[in-house]
């Protein structure tokens, strides 16, 4: 048996076809050949940008005799997470079952042939360092213990077992959620805020992006302030890449200054949503600037010629002697701005960003920070110009695998950043990334998760749907076009029929899914929002938009299946928080018809005024365009009219948007 990694989709599997290890692909081949070889199966989960994951690849997995040591006792398997994340879902629980903390990537799983882990860790050294054991001994070890000890073995799995069906949640009698939990969850979010540096917790520090979405909606003062410093010390210090744009995964320290050098999309995804609402109640200069870079550096780097968003940066790239270093790319020394800046540019630059003392980075180079939160123009034209030093340095390997849920995020944010800064060019590219996931994704009536050379591969996961749902409804809101309706009303009818259990709650998985170790109900956000909370979330407003109860039914069963765990321990649930606060919410539709000049006169009205958008969902359904589901019976008339339902009551047709705000303020 070989390497037989050599033609999968995945730029992770790829980066690692060349090992000495007999890698195969998740297949159900390789649990038949480890049933046949009576072997436990190495399983190892990570993703092409993380750094870890390339460490323990070159220390352990291109060693010939670390390799030859796993292919003689285990059958070993590579797993991309972000293609899999069904299955790093599963073992990422069980690691927190089985050491009592969070796991991470490179996650390295030791399975018995029917897929049930007995031993988890994350990275593993070849030699032992920094408290791991090392990784030759490791094998052997497990590979002992999986033959002769397999009574222990079997009560360990009956274990794990029952300890992840308690996780599963029990369905309540009656939501009573209430506005109480809204404070008490601010409240403990607030325990764990750094008054000092911003974020929650200490280092590593996250943005910790679905947090900061629930806590930007709240008006409580401890809210206000989470977010207002937070906000300010991410983007004045190293989470965000002051030359070309875009915000690294997190930081390695408490304030903010080196991030772990990885570029999620998913991360500039929700952070350009963050900012764009943050901007609406202050029109901070700063953030103008960093929104526009931001989607600059998205739109030259990260987008395919076909309209999709690649799924990631890696940290590490060739420094100038060729070794492959973390962070290489982004990194200067003060004699390379010296070199390459004029006196009074360096010095303008030196004013500007933090460059006293001893380099921040290893003690050699600068990651550059803020010295303050503030905006210059000078430093433009020395940002334009160090963008172009760094455009002449070995780059990071992208990842151009689109996924569908991370490009349902950045098209969200496209729209309300095209929206709150008056830019319709965003809202096209935001439409046009609509089109190609439903024209390159959504096939045979069903979501595929992943596209990579041309080619649509597995069938979407909860996320997608969700995500995608959850950008449809925005859409519809901000540029209303029917094809985007006709699929929402597609995309909400999958979630309730092929992913709702019995109790309410939504599974990762459809129910046609392979067999795994487990089906995961997921409702606790991370990075990312849980496909359950933006479910719960989306369905309510599909229900609104069409006056089909049946969305906001299924999502109510959801609600009362995870009514008790958040109220529990509301600060992990941020999405589903979200949902129940709509859901506790009295909410207002509105449908505005107009040619192309009323509707923006009624727009431009209603964005003047201080509007709870939160509870209200507003179309804008231009004349001129068929009738559809939203239009019929509810005629035209010059100057525009709008039609106004509260709370299952709809008003008479309502003809200025003076009279329209009026409910609207009082609502």
């Amino acid at each position: 048996m070989v390497n037989q990694l050599q033609e999968e989709s995945s730029l992770y599997l790829k980066q690692h076809k060349d090992n000495p290890v007999n890698w195969l692909p998740w297949t159900k081949g390789a649990f038949d050949l480890a049933k046949r070889e009576n072997k436990p199966i190495f399983l190892s989960i990570g993703y092409s940008a993380c750094h870890w994951c390339h460490v323990m690849a070159h220390e352990c997995f291109e060693d010939k005799d670390v390799a030859q040591l796993m292919n003689d006792n285990f059958i070993n398997i590579k797993v991309d997470k972000e293609e899999r994340p069904d299955i790093d879902q599963i073992y990422q629980t069980a690691h927190y079952i089985f050491s009592r903390r969070p796991g991470g990537w490179p996650l390295s799983v030791f399975l018995t042939p029917e897929q049930e882990p007995y031993y988890i860790g994350t990275y593993f050294p070849k030699s032992p360092k920094h408290n791991l054991p090392a990784f030759p001994q490791l094998i052997s070890r497990l590979s002992e213990f999986f033959h002769k000890e397999k009574e222990t073995l079997s009560k360990q799995t009956s274990q794990l077992k029952e300890i992840i069906n308690s996780m599963k949640p029990e369905k309540s009698e009656l939501i009573s959620f209430s506005k109480d939990e809204v404070k008490k969850t601010i409240n403990a979010i607030s325990k764990n805020f750094d008054r000092d540096n911003g974020g929650l917790g200490r280092a590593p520090k996250f943005p910790n992006e679905p947090t900061m979405r629930f806590l930007i909606d709240q008006k409580h003062p401890k809210a206000k302030e989470i977010i207002n410093l937070s906000f300010k010390k991410m983007l004045q210090g190293g989470l965000f890449d002051h030359i070309e744009g875009g915000f690294f995964r997190y930081c390695v320290d408490i304030d903010w200054t080196i991030p772990h050098y990885e570029k999620m999309l998913y991360n500039s995804a929700q952070l350009i949503e963050l900012y764009s609402l943050m901007y609406q109640s202050n029109k901070d200069k700063k953030i103008n600037d960093s929104i526009y870079l931001t989607i600059k550096w998205l739109t030259e780097k990260m987008r395919s010629q076909e309209g999709g968003f690649f799924s990631s940066m890696d940290a590490d790239s060739e420094n100038e002697e060729g070794d492959v270093e973390e962070g290489a790319y982004y990194n200067w020394s003060l004699e390379e701005l010296r070199n390459f800046l004029t006196p009074d540019e360096f010095l303008d630059l030196y004013n500007r960003f933090n460059l006293d003392g001893e380099p921040n980075y290893d003690g050699k180079k600068w990651h550059l920070n803020l010295r303050v939160y503030d905006t210059d123009e000078k430093i433009k034209g020395i940002r334009e110009k160090l963008n172009t030093m760094r455009q002449s340095r070995i780059k990071p390997t992208t990842d151009e695998k689109i996924i569908t849920s991370w490009n349902a995020l950045i098209i969200k944010s496209l729209l309300i950043a095209g929206e709150t800064f008056n830019e319709p060019k965003w809202i096209k590219m935001a439409q046009e990334t609509i089109d190609f996931i439903l024209h390159k994704l959504f096939i045979d009536e069903k979501l595929k998760s992943i596209y990579i050379d041309e080619k649509s591969l597995l069938n979407g996961y909860l996320d997608d749907y969700a995500f995608l749902l959850d950008a449809l409804i925005q859409s519809i809101q901000i540029n209303y076009r029917e094809s985007d309706l006709d699929h929402a009303i597609k995309l909400g009818s999958i979630i309730k029929e092929k992913f709702q259990s019995k109790d309410g709650a939504y599974y990762f998985t459809e129910h046609e899914h392979e067999f795994l170790f487990d089906r995961q109900m997921i409702a606790e956000d991370n990075a990312i929002p849980s496909g359950n909370g933006l479910a719960c979330l989306a369905l309510q407003k599909l229900s609104q938009i069409t006056s089909d109860h049946s969305y906001a039914d299924s999502a109510e069963r959801a609600l009362l299946n995870w009514n008790d765990r958040v109220i529990d321990n509301g600060q992990s649930y941020p999405s589903l928080l979200r949902a129940y606060v709509f859901y506790l919410q009295q909410k207002s539709i509105v449908y505005v018809r107009g040619n192309t000049k009323e509707i923006k006169e009624w727009k431009n009205q209603i964005k003047k005024k201080k509007v709870n958008f939160n509870n209200i969902i507003i179309i804008y359904l231009k004349e001129g365009e068929k009738i559809d589901l939203l239009s019929v019976n509810r005629p035209y008339r010059s100057g525009g009219v709008a039609y106004l339902c509260q709370n299952q009551t709809c008003l008479p047709a309502i003809y200025s948007s003076q009279e329209l705000l009026n409910y609207l303020t009082i609502a």
